[in-house]
Formats: structure tokens, C-alpha cells, sequence
């Protein structure tokens, strides 16, 4: 596990979590949003491991995107 404090991410890409389209699935996640220019971090948690055989980084986090607005997930 890391934490992460601080820094900028660009290209910068996420999830968040959705209804599953076809009802069959508890949890699921929405389409990949990816804002064009410098995001900012605020503070992250993030678990690195492996998925499917490869590399794999889930965070929970609060950002700033380059419109200004703050999200977090």
C-alpha cells in the first residue's frame, strides 16, 4: 500500500463507480474519464498489485482537474 501527497498527473485517468448496464452485477464502473491537461492531487491511498497477470493500481483519492473542480474517488 502507498500514500501519495501532493503532485500532478498528465495524462490522468479513473473510474468511478456506476450502475451495472446489464443489472447483473452489484458494483460496477463508469466509462474511463481522462480531462485534458494538468490534474491535481491532493491526497491518494493506493494498493499495487497484480491483475491477470499484470501490474495493477487501485486508489481512493481527491483531486483537482485542470477546470478547477475537485473530485474524488
Amino acid at each position: 500500500a502507498l500514500e501519495m501527497v501532493g503532485g500532478a498527473f498528465a495524462p490522468f485517468a479513473y473510474v468511478r463507480p456506476a450502475h451495472s448496464p446489464d443489472g447483473r452485477h452489484v458494483a460496477y464502473y463508469s466509462a474511463t474519464h481522462r480531462p485534458l491537461g494538468e490534474t491535481r492531487l491532493e491526497r491518494a491511498a493506493a494498493t499495487f498489485g497484480q491483475r491477470e497477470g499484470r501490474p495493477f493500481l487501485h486508489v481512493h483519492g481527491i483531486w483537482s482537474e485542470p477546470d478547477g473542480e475537485r473530485r474524488g474517488g
